[in-house]
């Protein structure tokens, strides 16, 4: 999930019972903090 803000976005990523939340600026790159998040959310759960 991705809420836009006016400076930035919230992406969120869920995993079994790991819950991932990140404060990303406006100008990162979306594509690979998804990617990251999925992840590190998959690693731990």
């Amino acid at each position: 999930m991705r809420l836009e803000a006016e400076r930035g976005q919230i992406c969120v990523v869920g995993a079994r019972d790991v819950v991932l939340v990140t404060i990303v600026t406006s100008d990162a790159n979306l594509g690979r903090v998804r990617l990251d998040m999925m992840k590190a959310a998959r690693d731990k759960s």
